[in-house]
């Protein structure tokens, strides 16, 4: 990041990329996971890059407007307004020098404290002078420095902790929605088995039932045909004896009408 001052009509602002417009239709439930997925991926980036601004700012004007001593009201201002610049949605040139115009400020005044103190020897320690004082000093910042170096090794490394404990919470997520998966699918495939077992089941049922009753017609065809028999016997011999009598009555007639003309034919005689 570039202190000088810009050119007439540069304004060397950043702002955060907007996030896509609403298409005016909406969204299915993949669509808005897919939006939210690419939402957190975009607010990564823009973390990743607004942190990288904020130290390429913080060395920049540490650099330029460092007392040189460790601790110093100078880098404290330095990182806070540097962190209030990192809240905002857009940074303009006019922004960073008023930001410059404060730390300046605050680094000459603190330069000047330290130069009348006989025990900091800034005057000296700028000039190259190396007593004892400036050597102390240069120690001091650069313990300062080493401080800072390990506050940020710190912050990175929680960070990083943070990460892998987050991946390690996301991959246990995920173990677990696939075994629930798969024990889904498990239960899924016991109740397609039991629903054809039963299936099976009501097909021998309905095949043993089929059998009886073909069994049960046969018998019962069998016993209409002998009953079928028996009748036709009986009829034949109602037939039979109805026969039988009527030739008897037929005789029994013509021996009455018989005997009737011989008597006639006797009594004939006999006049």
């Amino acid at each position: 990041v570039s202190m000088a001052s810009p050119k007439k009509g540069d304004h060397n602002q950043f702002q955060l990329p907007p996030f896509p417009a609403p298409s005016g239709r909406p969204h299915s439930t993949t669509d808005r996971l897919k939006t939210q997925g690419q939402a957190r991926s975009l607010h990564r980036d823009n973390a990743g890059r607004k942190e990288k601004l904020r130290e390429a700012l913080v060395r920049k004007l540490l650099a330029k407007y460092h007392p040189g001593i460790a601790n110093s009201k100078t880098e404290a201002l330095v990182n806070e307004e540097v962190n209030n610049l990192m809240q905002l949605m857009k940074v303009s040139e006019n922004d960073l020098l008023e930001v410059e115009g404060k730390v300046r400020k605050q680094s000459n005044e603190e330069i000047a404290m330290i130069s009348t103190n006989p025990f900091k020897r800034v005057t000296s320690y700028k000039s190259g002078a190396k007593d004892e004082w400036a050597i102390m000093n240069d120690l001091i910042v650069k313990a300062g420095f080493e401080a800072e170096s390990r506050r940020a090794a710190a912050r990175q490394s929680q960070k990083m902790a943070f990460k892998q404990q987050l991946d390690k919470q996301l991959e246990q997520c995920r173990l677990r929605k696939e075994a629930e998966e798969m024990e889904r699918r498990m239960e899924s495939g016991k109740v397609l088995t039991d629903v054809k077992s039963y299936i099976q089941a009501m097909d021998r049922r309905r095949k043993e039932l089929e059998e009886q009753n073909g069994k049960l017609r046969l018998e019962r065809e069998e016993e209409m045909k002998g009953l079928k028999a028996r009748q036709e016997g009986l009829r034949a011999q109602r037939r039979l004896e109805e026969q039988e009598e009527i030739a008897r009555n037929r005789r029994m007639q013509q021996a009455e009408h018989e005997q009737l003309r011989r008597r006639k034919e006797e009594e004939l005689r006999k006049a």
